[in-house]
């Protein structure tokens, strides 16, 4: 450009990181298998587009869904076919996952047992605590203090989540979680799951 001054730069974007995860995210099959199970649906948005566009956003800039939308996707990175997404498109994907998850789960779990040589016969299983920054606890209805979710999000119910607690950072009777990962024997870990916490004094050891 130096030499060619009538030359401009139009836009410049870092591509590393998003690289590696569309090629982790490729290789795993990990949109294929979401747009099989979105099927013969029609949607106004792609879904599997949106979907890792929330999953590159969390592992290269964590942030909200509405940072994610207004500032990381539009002035920060390009993101091959999220051109078009709008905020709606990432919550109403968030929904889709959510209703479709243990299809998703299943189909991705053969795929990495058959990518991996996964040997399942003997699974490690790690928790740890999380904290969150609300100022009241969930609160369910019933016995069991159920919540409900979104009709979009297949309407099902659930133990209310965050409940005080003492986190495993010190963080006293915040809201918190219990986070667990099963891990099999041969291979990293390869789902995460969370269960409602329960008050005490002390959380369970976690590597």
């Amino acid at each position: 450009m130096a030499e060619n001054p009538a030359w401009q730069v139009v836009n410049a974007w870092p591509y590393g990181d998003l690289y590696v995860l569309e090629q982790l995210w490729r290789r795993l099959g990990i949109g294929a298998v979401i747009d099989e199970v979105c099927g013969g649906r029609k949607f106004d948005f792609d879904v599997e587009r949106a979907l890792f566009a929330m999953v590159a956003n969390r592992a290269c800039a964590p942030s909200s869904k509405l940072y994610c939308y207004e500032q990381w996707l539009r002035e920060e990175v390009h993101l091959e076919g999220g051109a078009g997404l709008e905020l709606q498109h990432l919550y109403r994907a968030m929904d889709f996952l959510e209703a479709n998850k243990e299809a998703i789960e299943k189909a991705l779990y053969f795929r990495m047992a058959d990518l991996l040589n996964l040997d399942v016969e003997l699974v490690f299983y790690d928790t740890t605590s999380l904290h969150f920054e609300i100022d009241e606890e969930d609160r369910g209805v019933g016995d069991h203090d159920e919540v409900r979710g979104s009709v979009a999000a297949g309407h099902k119910s659930y133990r209310a989540l965050r409940k005080r607690g003492h986190s495993k950072n010190g963080r006293l009777m915040r809201r918190r979680s219990w986070l667990g990962s099963p891990s099999p024997a041969t291979a990293s870990r390869c789902a995460t799951g969370s269960s409602p916490a329960t008050p005490s004094t002390s959380p369970p050891s976690s590597g």
